[in-house]
């Protein structure tokens, strides 16, 4: 999910509250699926049995669906790691934007960190993107 660039002619407290909206949509559905996700890819994976005259993809079903299922998985540690420190930060910022008016240098800080946030969610969507593309390849051609 992006936010629009219209956005940017919001004030401030607006572009954190959409913010907020998108990041606990997210989050309440995230986790669960991710989690869902991975174990189907990780079962798969186990229960995968390699076939000899199908190339590549058919002698290593095994690690392409485990490779499948680490990439979906990965993303968890990722969001905890390296993503929870600005998602704080954009979180505090949008409280103090509803008590306070918003300075100058908040809404630069809050600015870099939406658009922080919307890089390291990329990495994120790349990493399940791959994961799928990664399962349908290797269910297709099995």
């Amino acid at each position: 999910m992006c936010m629009p660039a219209a956005n940017a002619t919001l004030p401030i407290q607006h572009r954190l509250a959409f913010w907020s909206q998108i990041y606990d949509l997210g989050k309440a559905q995230l986790p669960a699926l991710t989690t869902v996700s991975s174990l189907a890819l990780a079962a798969a994976a186990y229960l995968a049995v390699p076939v000899r005259g199908l190339g590549f993809v058919g002698w290593h079903r095994r690690e392409i669906m485990g490779g499948a299922a680490v990439l979906a998985i990965s993303i968890l540690p990722y969001t905890a790691v390296v993503m929870m420190p600005g998602i704080n930060r954009l979180q505090e910022l949008e409280r103090r934007s509803k008590v306070t008016s918003a300075a100058p240098f908040m809404e630069q800080e809050a600015d870099a960190g939406i658009t922080r946030w919307e890089t390291q969610h990329s990495v994120r969507a790349v990493s399940l993107t791959v994961a799928f593309a990664m399962s349908v390849v290797e269910i297709i051609t099995c």
